[in-house]
């Protein structure tokens, strides 16, 4: 059984990070609206739909910046990483799916609260993953998650 209180500290920490502006990336001191943070939410939507929903790499690279900065491990920075990582995921699992449950914007940065099942009989996993958006671009990508138990403790479920 996983460490729970591994996941919660990544959880916590992803969490503290957007809280805290991502120390180790300043945040801009342009104001930001909220017109501003529906146009980033949007394009984290539209980049989700075309690389995950309708797995269409070529149009999930427009929304990609040119030095996309990539903090998933299994990922490599880049647009090109980021190719790579698509290709290896739509060789693996060609019945890739995946759901936005939820989509939270605040300066400048996206989170989404995704299900995503590499099969269809897979009780799937569930992760968040934070991007950071500058002038309608995607910029950098925090992700973490949790493969969905077989029970519970609890009936809250993690989506």
């Amino acid at each position: 059984m996983p460490n729970p209180f591994v996941r919660l500290g990544l959880t916590v920490g992803l969490l503290t990070l957007a809280g805290a502006g991502l120390a180790s990336s300043p945040v801009s001191t342009a104001a930001v609206t909220p017109a501003s943070s529906d146009a980033d939410k949007a394009v984290v939507l539209a980049f989700h739909e075309a690389a995950f929903g309708r797995l269409d790499l070529n149009e999930a690279r427009k929304y990609l910046g040119a030095s996309f900065i990539q903090h998933d491990p299994a990922v490599e920075d880049g647009v090109a990483g980021f190719a790579g990582f698509h290709q290896r995921l739509r060789a693996s699992y060609p019945q890739y799916s995946y759901e936005i449950r939820r989509a939270i914007s605040s300066g400048g940065l996206v989170t989404v609260h995704v299900l995503q099942r590499p099969n269809p009989w897979d009780r799937g996993e569930v992760q968040i993953h934070m991007y950071r958006v500058v002038n309608g671009v995607l910029t950098e990508h925090w992700a973490v998650g949790n493969p969905i138990p077989a029970t519970s403790l609890n009936a809250n479920g993690l989506i």
